[in-house]
């Protein structure tokens, strides 16, 4: 048995419990180095030092997960757009979408109608079969509400 110095455990736990309960988390699985897009060849190098430096624990299913699937928010399947490259919206202001600015704002929902008491009142009066509702549905009614 290895005596001294850091002994990295067979089954490290992925989390752990306190006091007599507890176990060791360190030694498992690690996340892989990810690349970055946009750059030009060997100025990734810098950034795979900075990742490799400080490793991160695994992330439960994360092996699974595939950063350039056809699920993400945009529905293609084709590569990330990298930092530096062109826009390929060279026409719309970048203010597009803001409540400020040139371009056209946020979308707004429709207003919607509240329901007139009068139509409340009647659908109370029918479902509960009383005279006074269904008479109180009917003023409303001859009021505009």
């Amino acid at each position: 048995m290895p005596r001294g110095g850091y002994q990295q455990p067979s089954q490290p736990a992925p989390v752990s419990a306190p006091g007599k309960l507890s176990r060791r988390t360190d030694g498992g699985p690690a996340q892989t180095t990810q690349k970055m897009t946009g750059l030009a060849y060997g100025e990734n190098a810098d950034f795979n030092e900075m990742q490799s430096a400080a490793p991160l624990r695994a992330t439960p299913g994360a092996a699974m997960q595939n950063p350039n699937a056809s699920s993400r928010a945009g529905g293609s399947s084709s590569a990330p757009t990298g930092m530096f490259t062109q826009t390929q919206r060279p026409g719309e202001p970048v203010t597009a979408g803001a409540p400020f600015g040139p371009g056209t704002g946020p979308m707004r929902a429709p207003k919607r109608m509240a329901p007139r008491i009068s139509d409340t009142l009647a659908m109370l009066a029918d479902a509960s079969g009383d005279r006074g509702l269904a008479s109180a549905a009917e003023q409303m009614r001859l009021k505009g509400r």
